[in-house]
């Protein structure tokens, strides 16, 4: 009986061996062992970020539409149209030999005002599609021309008549259907603009 007695005034005593003191120190003493880290913001996603001045103007070295994301694509595109279809004045444009005659033919600037879709790439002494660029549907290249006046660039300047004509193609060419996009889209914006300025006066 007297062993019982003393293996329970041995638990009250184990009981009693953690005062609150001891319960208040070793709960500082957690709080002080993992003290407070400032959590800094994400840093912003630039990778998206677009700058319209930034953009490179040579046909020959853009990259095309597609191959920007596709939610600031839209503000690619509207970009060049603002700057309009790359087309340098040049004193001289660079030669190119055809055949065993040797002969030598040139990019013509007479071509911008025939066909107002001409671009020209001095980097790649080719002719580009300015229409074609901004609306071809990717993987679509079944039409003649269509990835030569977008990606490759035209070159051959001796039949350059007949090219052109070709990749202009008939009234549902591919072509013409990149054309469509362009006034459609030009006439969007004038139309936004216009209800734009209305409001702005009516207010």
């Amino acid at each position: 009986m007297r062993r019982f007695l003393v293996k329970r005034a041995r638990t009250e005593n184990m009981n009693d061996v953690q005062p609150e003191v001891e319960v208040e120190q070793r709960t500082e003493n957690v709080n002080d062992a993992q003290p407070e880290i400032e959590v800094e913001p994400p840093a912003p996603n630039v990778a998206n970020e677009f700058n319209p001045n930034a953009i490179e103007r040579d046909p020959g070295k853009r990259k095309q539409i597609c191959e920007y994301p596709p939610d600031i694509q839209d503000q690619v595109r509207r970009a060049y149209i603002l700057k309009g279809p790359m087309q340098p004045d040049l004193n001289k444009y660079h030669r190119t030999e055809f055949g065993s005659s040797r002969s030598s033919r040139a990019f013509s600037k007479s071509w911008y005002k025939m066909y107002d879709w001409i671009e020209y790439s001095e980097w790649k002494n080719a002719a580009y599609c300015f229409y074609c660029f901004l609306f071809k549907q990717p993987g679509r290249a079944e039409h003649f021309g269509y990835e030569v006046f977008t990606k490759e660039g035209f070159t051959d300047w001796k039949h350059a008549s007949k090219g052109f004509k070709d990749h202009i193609g008939g009234h549902g060419s591919r072509h013409n259907s990149c054309v469509k996009h362009y006034d459609d889209y030009n006439n969007q914006r004038q139309s936004v603009a216009s209800n734009f300025a209305r409001s702005s006066k009516e207010s």
